[in-house]
């Protein structure tokens, strides 16, 4: 009976700790979900204000705003991989938690099988 509190105690930090990491993932998740979005407007604006500079036949600024533009689009890349790959590692703890749940209740219910047994043969 003390050994079935324990387990059920180990059990109960144990989710708590899942679900502790889960948030934590999940809210990093949306962090980077949020720097991608950010990344792809600076691009846009960088790209507008280079066609502007273009229209404006000011070759120079349509230059070095081009090159704004292409350093945004390859951050706004990197940080859209970075939120692709944030969200996938919630999923993947999420499809963890699940499975450790089911290995808990599998050793729960050997538990108590063996524990009948021992009282049967008794």
């Amino acid at each position: 009976e003390a050994q079935r509190a324990r387990v059920a105690e180990v059990e109960a930090e144990a989710a708590r700790v899942r679900e502790e990491a889960r948030a934590e993932l999940h809210a990093v998740a949306l962090r980077e979900a949020g720097e991608a979005a950010a990344a792809r407007a600076a691009a846009e604006e960088a790209a507008a204000a280079a066609e502007a500079a273009k229209e404006r036949g000011d070759s120079a600024e349509t230059a070095r705003l081009e090159k704004e533009a292409e350093l945004a689009r390859a951050i706004a890349g990197k940080e859209q991989a970075e939120a692709e790959a944030a969200a996938e590692m919630v999923d993947l703890k999420s499809r963890l938690a699940a499975n450790l749940a089911l290995l808990s209740e599998a050793v729960d219910r050997t538990a108590a099988a063996e524990a009948e047994a021992a009282a049967a043969k008794e």
